[in-house]
């Protein structure tokens, strides 16, 4: 610190920006370092193979806004990166009529073809479902919206959406594992 004409201290100005920054960090710490240790504990990190730079990307933001507990954006990501990864699928396999398909449409397509389990199909389809009301305008208390889930389910709606943001992930590293690219 420096002192002024008179030989007082200077007390440094308070950043506002960076004490916000500092709080959220001392505050979050042990949540975030819990939540990575679990992603690293439950699915092992090495050679995988993504597809599409874009694909990588979302794979690691979504992984990510997990850790630092922004669970919408994690919903939102892990369900492009699991549409991404059929598009690249077909698109690899020069059928570009399907690698233009939504989400919605592989799941009916796939469901019951023995093309990924029907079990994984519905999991894929219950990210979907729980990704619509944050892209698509509802009306308040509408069946599929937090709100209502949690209401129906008696639980809180901060932890039903981590809830859904640890399904999306847990869909997105099955989809990995099972390597269709």
């Amino acid at each position: 610190m420096g002192k002024d004409l008179f030989g007082n201290k200077i007390e440094k100005k308070i950043d506002i920006a960076e004490e916000e920054l500092r709080n959220y960090d001392n505050n979050s710490f042990e949540e975030r370092l819990k939540r990575l240790k679990a992603i690293n504990q439950n699915y092992p990190f090495g050679q995988l193979i993504f597809g599409s730079d874009e694909s990588s990307r979302i794979f690691e933001e979504a992984i990510h806004s997990y850790i630092f507990g922004q669970y919408i954006t994690t919903i939102i990501l892990a369900q492009a990166f699991i549409e991404r990864r059929f598009q690249e699928y077909f698109h690899i396999r020069l059928d570009d009529k399907r690698a233009k398909y939504t989400l919605d449409k592989f799941i009916k397509e796939f469901k019951g073809t023995g093309f990924l389990p029907d079990f994984l199909i519905g999991k894929i389809d219950k990210i979907r479902l729980k990704r619509n009301p944050f892209v698509h305008h509802r009306m308040p208390l509408q069946k599929d919206t937090l709100q209502a889930r949690a209401f129906n389910l008696g639980i809180h709606s901060d932890k039903l959406l981590q809830n859904d943001a640890k399904d999306a992930i847990d869909v997105m590293f099955e989809m990995v594992q099972r390597r269709i690219l």
